[in-house]
């Protein structure tokens, strides 16, 4: 059943439980959170739970996700460059495409604000900060030829975003 499940992709998290220790082997084939054996000791298996839990948020906050016709997408968020929109239209620029689909900003910049990586230096657009190259009030972008016009009233929150972005990447090369 596992390996019928990982066929499908890598996205479910798989936890044994069994009576059987030969099980173990498969565990590792196939990527399980955790083997429980029979029977189940309840703490065992919401500490797995939990752990599961963990991980599926941690994926959630390191990919966008968008329905564009009744699919849903997923893209890392460290490919996309950024989104413009228009009206109910919103275009989305990665380093691998561009996409358009319906949808507004503001409930997208709810979702990506909170990562601490993109900025919105005005009405119609949110940026990532890993491809943005900011001075005094235009931002030009890396990987593609588009130039943002930084908003006065978008100004204070970007450049403290810009300044808690790079502390954190300083952080992280220490």
């Amino acid at each position: 059943t596992a390996r019928g499940i990982r066929k499908l992709g890598n996205d479910s998290k798989i936890i044994f439980i069994s009576s059987y220790d030969e099980k173990l082997r498969d565990l590792f084939k196939v990527g399980a959170i955790d083997f429980i054996d029979k029977p189940v000791d309840p703490k065992l298996l919401y500490g797995a739970i939990e752990r599961a839990s963990g991980l599926i948020k941690k994926e959630q906050e390191r990919t966008f996700s968008y329905e564009k016709c009744g699919v849903l997408y997923h893209v890392p968020l460290n490919e996309i460059i950024y989104f413009k929109s228009s009206r109910n239209t919103v275009t989305m620029v990665t380093t691998k495409e561009t996409v358009e689909y319906r949808g507004s900003l503001k409930s997208l910049w709810e979702k990506l604000a909170p990562t601490g990586r993109f900025i919105m230096p005005c009405r119609s657009s949110i940026i990532h900060l890993k491809y943005a190259l900011i001075s005094r009030n235009k931002i030009k972008l890396t990987h593609v030829e588009e130039i943002f016009v930084l908003g006065e009233k978008y100004k204070e929150d970007t450049m403290h975003r810009l300044m808690a972005y790079v502390e954190r990447s300083r952080n992280l090369e220490l």
